[in-house]
């Protein structure tokens, strides 16, 4: 049991480490960045996801998915984005649940009920 919480702590402290600072060639760009969350808020359905460009070339997001898992482990997809959609070098892209408060400030709204 010892074993398996070691290499946990090892993959939490130098395997993330990967994810934190990518190594890239050159010509690679970075990941897009989920810059912020919100699963709740005031009313049930504030929810909002914010995702930023770190390059500065657009990125194509087009048929990437916003997916949503259950307590019970069952999932479901929230979004399926548009064939050309894209975050401008340097910009963030919010999608927020259409009936919550961020709906009108959105770049795209789906609701997120299951």
């Amino acid at each position: 049991m010892r074993r398996v919480s070691l290499y946990r702590i090892f993959f939490l402290f130098f395997g993330a480490a990967d994810l934190l600072f990518p190594v890239l060639a050159q010509g690679e760009s970075l990941p897009v960045i989920i810059r912020e969350v919100q699963i709740a808020g005031e009313a049930s359905d504030d929810e909002f996801i914010e995702l930023y460009n770190p390059n500065d070339t657009a990125i194509d997001i087009s048929n990437w998915q916003l997916r949503r898992k259950t307590e019970s482990g069952s999932v479901s997809s929230i979004k399926v984005f548009a064939k050309d959609t894209t975050i401008s070098p340097y910009s963030y892209y919010l999608w927020a649940n259409s009936t919550g408060i961020f709906a009108n400030i959105a770049d795209t709204t789906t609701s997120s009920s299951p």
